[in-house]
Parts: C-alpha cells; sequence; structure tokens
C-alpha cells in the first residue's frame, strides 16, 4: 500500500515516483504497511528539524520502526495496525519483544513518459535533481545536456 508519491511536471495525476514503507522483523516477518498521516507527520518533522525534506532515510533510522509506529499509532491507521499485529504477534511468543522491528522502504520511480503531443512527464520536485553547468537537470536525463548541449525534445509522430 502506497503511502506517498512524486506526480509528474505535465501530468498531476501521474505518479513518477510511488512509496510504500512496510514495517517487519527479520526473519521475513512482515507485519503492515505505514499510511500516507505517517509519512506526512515524518516529513514536516524532517523539514522542521533540517530545512529540507526527506528523500532517502539514513539505514540508522530505519531501525526505529516499533518505536516510531507506536509513536505514531494515533494518527495513522495503518501504523495502528502494524501495532495491533506486532501485539498480537508477540502475544504468542513474549521473547519476540525483544527483536527490533526496521522499516523497510521500496520505491517504484518511472522517470519519464512521452505524452501523444510530445510533451514528456518528469518527476515534479526530483529529489535525485543535480547542478550541470550551473542548471538544475534530472539526473535521469543527465546525459542529454552533457552530449547535445540541451534536453532532447520530442514531438508527435505525423500520421500518414
Amino acid at each position: 500500500m502506497p503511502c506517498a508519491y512524486l506526480n509528474g511536471t505535465e501530468r498531476p495525476d501521474s505518479f513518477k515516483w510511488l512509496l510504500t514503507v512496510r514495517v517487519g522483523a527479520r526473519g521475513g516477518k512482515v507485519l503492515g504497511y505505514v499510511g500516507p498521516k505517517f509519512m506526512e507527520f515524518v516529513q514536516t518533522q524532517h523539514h522542521l528539524w533540517r530545512d529540507r525534506y526527506l528523500a532517502y532515510a539514513h539505514p540508522r533510522l530505519l531501525r526505529f520502526g516499533r518505536s516510531g509506529c507506536l509513536l505514531l499509532s494515533p494518527l495513522d491507521r495503518g501504523a495502528r495496525e502494524v501495532v495491533a499485529r506486532y501485539l498480537a504477534w508477540t502475544l504468542r511468543n513474549p521473547l519476540r519483544l525483544f527483536r527490533p522491528l526496521h522499516f523497510q522502504s521500496v520505491m517504484i520511480i518511472q522517470p519519464v513518459d512521452i505524452l501523444e503531443d510530445g510533451r514528456q512527464d518528469m518527476c515534479d520536485g526530483c529529489p535525485d535533481v543535480t547542478v550541470w553547468k550551473g542548471n538544475l537537470v534530472w539526473s535521469c536525463r543527465l546525459e542529454e545536456p552533457k552530449q547535445y548541449g540541451t534536453f532532447v525534445r520530442t514531438v508527435p509522430k505525423c500520421m500518414l
């Protein structure tokens, strides 16, 4: 279940980056997925503390699955479901209380769509944007300005 996304530049209803965050224990036990309120809270807090949004979490932060879900379960239904499954799982074996829970993020990225009229739908607010010769460029298309001096433009295919 996705909890966050980035839309496209040309089509705001397109999903260019689709993020899901699951919570589980070592050995492959998945207890559930956090929801959008969880991610909204995390992004807002990170922005307030660091003055930027979180694109890639440091591996050290991924081990706070239990405390993160317990803390944010009043705000997020997905976190509440994880906590409920965790409590049921630990009731069957109380030694599991000593096993840490981890976050695992899964990102699906679709960088460019060529629309019928030739426009290119890129990731809006791309977290992987880079600077090249003083300009911001999409890192997935950096080879175009390097090789041709500008981004390649597409045009609609003519009907014969």
